[in-house]
C-alpha cells in the first residue's frame, strides 16, 4: 500500500473520529449543563460552541506540537472562514427569514472584535508566544463569564437545545460520552494531522493550504451538522450562536492553547491574505444586522459563492 494512500486513509479516519466524537461530546456536555441548570444561551454559545470547536482546538495544538505552525494557523483561519461562509451560508439558504435581536448583534460584534484582535497579533508580531496566548485565554474566560451572565437574565429553556442535540437518557451515558469523546478527539487529531502533513509533502502542497481546506473543513463538520439540525427546525439563532461561539473559541481558545505548547510562528506570507478574507467575510455578514429584513437566501448564495471562489484561488479546485 502506497504511503499516500495510507496517509489519505489516516486523514479520513481522523476526520471521522473528530466529527463523531465531537458530536458525542456535545451531547454529554449539554446533558451535564442542563443538570446544573445552566442557561440556554450559555449552552448554545459556550457549551455547544466549545464542543463543536474542540476538533479545531485539539488539531491546532497537535499540529503546533508536531512543529507544523502553518498547518495550525491554516486550520484556525480556515475553520473561521468555513464557519462564516459555508456553515452560515448553508444555514441562511435553509431559513425563510431572519430578524436579529440585540443579543445576537452583541455576540456577532464580540466575534468580530476577537477576530480583529487575533489578526492584529499575527500581523504585528509574526508569532503568538505564551504571553499573548495567556492574554487570549483570559479574554476567552471573560467572554464565557459575560455569556453566562447574559444567559442568567434570559432564563433557562431546553426547547432550543433538544432540537440540536440528542441528549443521553442517563448520567452514566453522558459522562461516558464526555470521556470517550475527549479521547476520540485526541486520537482523531493525531491521525488527521499526521495524514495531512504526509499528503502535503507528497503532493507538493503547502501545509497552509492543507490546513485551510482539508483539515479546516473536516474539523468544521460538527458545526455543519449542528447547522443542518438547527436550520431544519427553523432556528437560525442557534446556527448564528454556534458560528459565533466556534469562531471565538478558535481565535482565542485554539490559538491561546496552542501557543502554550510552543510559540506559533508565521512561516508563510499567504496567511495575511487569508486573514483579509476572514475579516472581509465578517463584514459581508454584517448585512444581516444592518438591514431590518435581510434577504437571507440571497446572502447565503453570496457567502457560498465567495467560499467556492476562495477555495478555487487556493488552487484546490
Amino acid at each position: 500500500m502506497s504511503p499516500l494512500l495510507i496517509a489519505s486513509l489516516s486523514t479520513f479516519a481522523g476526520l471521522f473520529l473528530l466529527f463523531y466524537c465531537g458530536n458525542r461530546l456535545v451531547d454529554g456536555a449539554v446533558f451535564v449543563a442542563k443538570k446544573f441548570q445552566l442557561s440556554s444561551i450559555f449552552i448554545g454559545v459556550a457549551v455547544i460552541g466549545f464542543g463543536t470547536s474542540l476538533p479545531e482546538i485539539v488539531a491546532t495544538m497537535t499540529a503546533n506540537r508536531s512543529g507544523n505552525p502553518s498547518l495550525a494557523f491554516g486550520n484556525i483561519i480556515g475553520s473561521n472562514i468555513a464557519n462564516i461562509a459555508l456553515v452560515l451560508g448553508v444555514g441562511l439558504l435553509l431559513m425563510k427569514k431572519f430578524t436579529p435581536n440585540k443579543d445576537q448583534i452583541r455576540e456577532y460584534l464580540i466575534m468580530m472584535m476577537c477576530m480583529w484582535f487575533f489578526a492584529f497579533i499575527i500581523l504585528s508580531q509574526g508569532e503568538v508566544n505564551s504571553i499573548f496566548g495567556v492574554a487570549l485565554l483570559i479574554g476567552l474566560a471573560f467572554y464565557l463569564f459575560a455569556a453566562h451572565q447574559s444567559g442568567k437574565k434570559a432564563g433557562f429553556s431546553d426547547t432550543e437545545i433538544e432540537e440540536e442535540v440528542n441528549l443521553p437518557s442517563k448520567p452514566i451515558v453522558a459522562y461516558s460520552f464526555i470521556f470517550f469523546g475527549l479521547v476520540g478527539l485526541f486520537v482523531g487529531a493525531e491521525l488527521t494531522v499526521d495524514g495531512a502533513v504526509t499528503i502535503a509533502e507528497h503532493l507538493g502542497v503547502s501545509q497552509r493550504v492543507i490546513g485551510l481546506t482539508l483539515v479546516a473543513i473536516g474539523t468544521s463538520l460538527p458545526e455543519i451538522a449542528a447547522t443542518f439540525a438547527s436550520a431544519r427546525h427553523g432556528n437560525i439563532g442557534l446556527t448564528l450562536g454556534n458560528v459565533v461561539g466556534s469562531n471565538v473559541f478558535n481565535a482565542l481558545g485554539a490559538t491561546g492553547a496552542a501557543s502554550l505548547v510552543r510559540t506559533l510562528t508565521v512561516q508563510e506570507d499567504g496567511i495575511a491574505n487569508d486573514l483579509f478574507v476572514m475579516l472581509l467575510l465578517g463584514f459581508v455578514v454584517s448585512y444581516l444586522f444592518l438591514v431590518q429584513r435581510p434577504h437571507t437566501k440571497r446572502l447565503g448564495v453570496v457567502l457560498i459563492f465567495l467560499y467556492a471562489t476562495y477555495i478555487a484561488c487556493l488552487g484546490v479546485i
